[in-house]
């Protein structure tokens, strides 16, 4: 009886302790989500964004506080980041490098809020990214492939793109 007894103290202790977690995150993240908001309302008059990221720009500011996105991102990440390394656009050499720089820290904002929304999930898909391009820089053989899948799935990110939490 004293082994369910602890059992059951260690999982509401668990359950406890990720609610608490999960408020700190959020009430950290706050700032960023609104810099993101901001952002997204901004690349949405951008005039190279193509359609398809028009929606993708959306579907994540419906969704910056949704913990479930990062509960499937553990398993269509692995999946969908080596596709995006493969599929660079041709019309990608007309934007300006000023686009991707805004786009990519778009992307990193939104995945910094969907971590914080779902921290456990977004441990595993952080684990994931990082061997995956371990694995692709392996496969290419040169710190330019490094490069080339950072940038197929986080996007191309300037200097100036830094975060600065609490403002």
């Amino acid at each position: 009886m004293t082994e369910w007894l602890t059992v059951f103290a260690t999982v509401i202790g668990g359950i406890v302790g990720y609610c608490i977690l999960l408020n700190r995150a959020a009430h950290f993240v706050q700032p960023l989500r609104k810099r993101l908001a901001r952002r997204g309302e901004h690349l949405l008059s951008n005039p190279y964004l193509s359609k398809t990221e028009e929606e993708s720009v959306r579907f994540f500011l419906d969704n910056a506080f949704n913990g479930r996105l990062m509960f499937w991102g553990v398993f269509l990440v692995p999946i969908a980041m080596p596709f995006g390394f493969f599929s660079r656009r041709d019309d990608d050499r007309d934007r300006p490098e000023s686009f991707f720089s805004e786009f990519g820290a778009f992307t990193n904002m939104t995945f910094i809020s969907l971590f914080a929304a779902n921290p456990f999930c977004g441990l595993i898909v952080a684990v994931e990214m990082l061997l995956l391009i371990i694995v692709m820089m392996l496969a290419g053989g040169t710190v330019g492939t490094l490069k080339m899948t950072i940038q197929a799935f986080v996007g191309r990110v300037g200097p100036g793109d830094g975060f600065r939490f609490g403002h």
